[in-house]
């Protein structure tokens, strides 16, 4: 596990232009089963489409919070605002935790699941904050569909679903949906264990 960390770590995201990496596979059949009769939880929360112009397409449902305007130099503040419901979906995002957990010897701080509209974009962009640029970013597609571009700088994919992505948000990133199925990926945002006084 040290080996995989020590390669991770290397990957610093403001010194050089790695875009995207692959993790590893997660059982995510129970998340998704879930996930697939949201309706109501989707309009929890609408700050994210109102208040950033780029993601006027998507929609969130925040499992734990963190502030974007955290400050260097104190210790990260998270707290839960929503949860999954049936205990097996529970127990899936439980494990995904505490494997991302291991292999990044970090914690869990922030996590979203986000509905990307069928046939829309997320326009290009990069993420500006100091938590954002400490913080390791995985994105983790629930349900997704062959006709959705991931491009982090110069490299574009099709994610699938179940995989653990780290992307380099530090660059900038671009989202398209051409398909004719929304999209929703499980975003989770870690924090080395050094950043924690407790």
């Amino acid at each position: 596990m040290k080996k995989i960390w020590n390669y991770i770590n290397m990957l610093d995201q403001k010194n050089s232009k790695w875009s995207i990496k692959q993790i590893c596979l997660f059982d995510i059949s129970l998340i998704q089963k879930e996930i697939s009769n949201y309706t109501y939880e989707w309009d929890l929360d609408l700050t994210r489409q109102k208040e950033f112009k780029t993601h006027k397409d998507t929609k969130m449902y925040q499992l734990q919070y963190m502030d974007y305007a955290w400050k260097e130099g104190t210790s990260p503040k998270t707290e839960t605002v929503n949860s999954l419901k049936t205990d097996g979906a529970k127990n899936q995002l439980l494990g995904i935790y505490n494997k991302l957990e291991e292999i990044y010897e970090s914690r869990v701080v922030r996590v979203e699941l986000i509905k990307m509209n069928a046939n829309s974009r997320i326009a290009k962009h990069t993420d500006a904050s100091s938590m954002l640029y400490i913080a390791r970013r995985i994105h983790i597609p629930i349900i997704t569909n062959q006709h959705v571009y991931f491009t982090v700088h110069d490299n574009t994919i099709n994610m699938q679903e179940g995989i653990a992505y780290e992307i380099n948000n530090y660059l900038a990133h671009e989202v398209i949906n051409d398909g004719e199925q929304d999209r929703v990926h499980l975003i989770i945002d870690l924090f080395p264990e050094s950043y924690f006084h407790d």
